[in-house]
């Protein structure tokens, strides 16, 4: 796992060195699954929910230095867990400062 910036997360993962920082707990209000209930899948970009739902579409956020992945609002709000996940009535995200840094399938 790593975490950071995008250009270290990047040159850290080019050299494989496994390091790895703990990430203190979220001090958001939101309520929700913690992101790293997210499954990265590297064969389509893409982050799959703990009910099977990819994200849809990703976004780059320069501040971060990343990319967020967002999940669509149609199959969020349809789907039997939204409490547990979300409030967000536009669909979940993964951002940046998670992305990457969570379980992959290829490590499953």
């Amino acid at each position: 796992m790593l975490y950071g910036l995008g250009e270290q997360r990047v040159a850290l993962g080019a050299e494989r060195s496994g390091l790895s920082a703990p990430v203190p707990a979220s001090t958001s209000p939101k309520k929700g699954l913690p992101h790293e209930a997210y499954i990265y899948d590297s064969k389509f970009d893409a982050y799959r929910c703990p009910q099977g739902n990819r994200s849809q579409k990703k976004n780059y956020i320069k501040q971060s230095q990343g990319w967020q992945y967002k999940f669509h609002a149609k199959e969020c709000n349809a789907c039997p867990v939204r409490e547990t996940c979300t409030t967000n009535e536009n669909g979940r995200t993964v951002p940046p400062n998670f992305a990457g840094a969570g379980a992959s399938i290829e490590e499953q």
